[in-house]
């Protein structure tokens, strides 16, 4: 098939990025902006033939933090409205502290639930879950015990992290490690075997719905799904080094 002049092959697959650049080249205005578009995605004019997930061969999310800490470390990364802050560097050391911490018990893209609320602990618990080679399931602080016990069964958990430091179990037998209870060295060499065998396809991150017609049910988002989003969102509102709130 031919849209807009741009060869697209049936028998290929292709990443949500790529379907979407295509899609914005078609409604380009002109066709300096198409051939861009194109260009980013590693499209060419005469076929899509160029395996190319996103510009910098990003396939870990974990990349972006890291891009940022080795190039301005010392710039916050985390504003909270009490002025609280984190930098960048300090964000990707104390994640990794955190991923050794998770290392150690040798899980694969293993759920691991984190008891979680708008705070800085809980962006590096996220991605310290990363580190380790997992995918976390963020859930309420105040997850009702019902659901609590479904999910954490769903998802075959085998322990819990969180930033709250009296968190009530609900009596579940489920071993609870708090944020600042994590100690443990930064184990570079384990963090590097583990990246190794990362693929861009493993899971980031499992939200459950709310269950209101049934028992919750877990989705998972991978790694390329979310690196996609990212490249399209930055490319489409052509977002620069800014400072973006939520």
């Amino acid at each position: 098939a031919a849209t807009n002049n741009v060869q697209i092959n049936p028998n290929n697959n292709y990443s949500y990025g790529t379907v979407t650049a295509i899609l914005n080249a078609v409604i380009a205005k002109s066709i300096g902006e198409k051939q861009a578009i194109l260009t980013n995605f590693g499209v060419t004019e005469n076929g899509l033939n160029i395996q190319k997930e996103n510009p910098e061969m990003v396939n870990n999310v974990l990349q972006y933090l890291e891009i940022q800490e080795a190039n301005q470390p010392n710039k916050k990364a985390v504003v909270m409205n009490n002025d609280e802050f984190i930098t960048f560097g300090e964000l990707a050391k104390r994640a990794r502290i955190v991923g050794s911490f998770f290392a150690k018990f040798g899980l694969k893209n293993q759920a691991i639930p984190v008891l979680s609320n708008q705070s800085i602990n809980s962006l590096i618990l996220f991605f310290g879950v990363l580190y380790s080679g997992n995918y976390y399931v963020p859930l309420d602080i105040d997850t009702p015990k019902d659901r609590l016990d479904t999910i954490l069964t769903n998802c075959d958990a085998k322990f819990i992290t969180g930033c709250i430091k009296n968190f009530d179990s609900y009596g579940l037998n489920i071993p609870y490690y708090f944020i600042d209870d994590i100690k443990a060295e930064e184990n570079c060499a384990l963090l590097k075997q583990i990246r190794n065998n990362h693929t861009s396809g493993d899971p980031i991150f499992m939200v459950y719905t709310s269950g209101s017609t049934g028992t919750p049910k877990g989705v998972i988002k991978s790694h390329n799904s979310v690196i996609n989003f990212i490249e399209s969102f930055v490319t489409t509102f052509d977002l620069k080094d800014e400072v973006i709130g939520n």
